[in-house]
């Protein structure tokens, strides 16, 4: 079991997004990520999960989906986050 961290990304109050990551690896198992705030970013800003997906590409590897909505008051700066 591995733990990992990427990208900076950012969203303004109400804004949503969808993130992918890929471990290029064909015979890749579950992939969990979840929104993480950054310290030095606004705080109390609530990062919404909205769905998740997995897909096997043509190129036969594993790719992992998230969208995350911004349903707090302000821009919020963070990473993603998340294990295997």
């Amino acid at each position: 079991m591995g733990t990992w961290s990427t990208f900076h990304y950012t969203l303004k109050s109400g804004e949503s997004g969808n993130y992918w990551w890929s471990w290029n690896d064909p015979n890749g198992g579950p992939s969990f990520g979840e929104p993480r705030e950054f310290t030095g970013s606004t705080r109390n800003n609530l990062l919404v999960v909205t769905a998740y997906a997995t897909l096997r590409g043509n190129d036969n590897n594993m790719n992992y989906y998230i969208w995350i909505t911004n349903k707090g008051p302000s821009t919020a700066s963070f990473e993603i986050m998340g294990g295997f």
